[in-house]
């Protein structure tokens, strides 16, 4: 039977939309767990990796007991808990997983840290920190992951109200992209009960919570109960930039990303916005070639039917004169 006349895909393109499709559906499988793991073991060197981005360290080898997974290790994390290559850590993060070159890659994104033993050669012991009220807490507030949506509605950005803080203009300057609906909800950050009432109002299906940087004192606001629990029900993906440096809080461990600047929401925002527009077109090129091709089956199906039919009333026709 000939081949009907239809659009052709490459192997490569086909390869490509098979690992898009597969990807999509584990990162839904793994956001969808709301799985928070704890976790110990040696963790490897980050220095000899050139793999540091946007404040994180990248596929760091966390090994125990001749297995090892990766991990994604913040800046802060490695700040605020005082650890260094080699040390024995403790180590409370959620589950990621990449798609790439058709080889699936699982990673625990790291929250919080502590160590356990300093390596051999380094520092004395330090105490061990524990994370265990973390992780009750959590387990508590029965959150649940939420990806980037594929098609953002809105962009509800919570930023403080003071006219000295640049940090909304900051994000905004980072975006760059005109077309996007940013909700800006300026709020007194100081306050747990105004910020609980903001995440709560917040129209955009991306929420994101960001202020500069200041002492520790200054971010228990964002380990307060009202603004934990606002942040852990709202239906949105959620992203926090709290801080220049080392400040982690439970809102950053809610949140869906977190990172250490309003500056860096706004590149991951943006990022995440053309990869699902990229997403969306590949979608819809795919869903256009299936209907050509369709389409293309149908008339060639309809044109071997005519021609079927046409045999039947030609071979009556001779019959009807002999």
């Amino acid at each position: 039977m000939p081949m009907p006349a239809m659009p052709s895909l490459s192997v490569a393109r086909l390869s490509s939309v098979f690992e898009d499709m597969a990807g999509a559906a584990l990162k839904n499988a793994v956001d969808d767990s709301s799985c928070v793991f704890r976790t110990q073991g040696i963790i490897g060197d980050w220095t000899a990796k050139r793999t540091f981005w946007n404040g994180v360290h990248y596929s760091i080898e966390l090994a125990d007991g001749g297995k090892s997974i990766c991990v994604d290790l913040p800046l802060e994390v490695i700040q605020n808990g005082g650890i260094r290559p080699g040390d024995r850590v403790d180590v409370l993060g959620i589950p990621v997983v990449y798609l790439k070159k058709s080889v699936v890659l699982f990673k625990l994104h790291v929250h919080a840290a502590s160590v356990i033993e300093a390596s051999a050669g380094g520092r004395g012991p330090e105490p061990v920190k524990n994370v265990e009220g973390t992780i009750s807490h959590l387990k508590e507030l029965g959150f649940k992951r939420i990806p980037f949506p594929k098609r953002a509605t809105a962009i509800s950005v919570i930023h403080s109200k003071s006219h000295a803080a640049n940090v909304f203009a900051d994000f905004k300057n980072e975006l760059d992209l005109k077309s996007v609906n940013v909700e800006s909800l300026p709020t007194a950050m100081t306050d747990p009960s105004a910020i609980a009432r903001a995440i709560d109002q917040a129209s955009g299906n991306v929420v994101v919570l960001i202020r500069g940087g200041g002492d520790d004192a200054e971010f228990t606001t964002f380990q307060h109960d009202d603004v934990v629990k606002a942040l852990a029900r709202k239906a949105a993906h959620r992203i926090t930039g709290l801080g220049h440096y080392g400040n982690l809080t439970y809102a950053d461990i809610i949140a869906d990303f977190c990172t250490t600047t309003p500056t860096s929401a706004g590149a991951y925002v943006r990022e995440q916005l053309i990869r699902t527009y990229n997403m969306r077109q590949t979608e819809r090129e795919a869903l256009e070639e299936q209907a050509a091709l369709i389409k293309a089956l149908r008339i060639s199906k309809l044109k071997w039917m005519l021609i079927a039919l046409a045999g039947i009333a030609l071979a009556g026709y001779l019959g009807f004169f002999r």
